[in-house]
């Protein structure tokens, strides 16, 4: 897939997204991203938001997250 990055923040951050994530991996973004905070947070940040969010896609998508997950035909 190509250009499939969706962020319902601001435009500096979607691009930002965008650029990090073209042609990468899952794995490569999660990694990059996750653990990343931002000041007068709550121990998260946009970034590592969206690396859970890609971590938890992932595993549905791979049927590892529940036992009936990837089943659907």
């Amino acid at each position: 897939m190509h250009n499939l990055v969706v962020y319902n923040g601001c435009s500096g951050t979607s691009a930002g997204f965008g650029a990090l994530c073209e042609g990468q991996t899952v794995d490569y973004c999660v990694e990059r991203m996750e653990g990343i905070l931002c000041h007068g947070s709550n121990g998260s940040s946009c970034p590592d938001q969206s690396a859970k969010a890609l971590a938890t896609a992932q595993a549905l998508i791979n049927g590892t997250l529940c036992e009936n997950c990837g089943l659907a035909e």
